[in-house]
């Protein structure tokens, strides 16, 4: 989880769901906004755009994996 402005929010990011917020995932969102499709929609604003990759890519770099118990 994350704490945004007040708010918890859980990080959504793992596109194919493997655990970890890596390039895989980056690639796959990347190619989803060059071909004009709304598959993944990180930041919840109802479609997929460079926002959502720039959200993602500060994700990528703070290496955000699955912890369980």
């Amino acid at each position: 989880m994350v704490e945004i402005d007040g708010v918890w929010s859980m990080i959504k990011g793992d596109l194919n769901q493997d655990g970890f917020i890596d390039l895989t995932d980056y690639l796959l969102l990347y190619n989803a906004v060059a071909n004009f499709e709304n598959k993944y929609d990180i930041d919840c604003s109802g479609f997929t755009d460079l926002t959502d990759l720039v959200i993602l890519k500060d994700y990528l770099d703070k290496f955000i994996t699955v912890i369980k118990p």
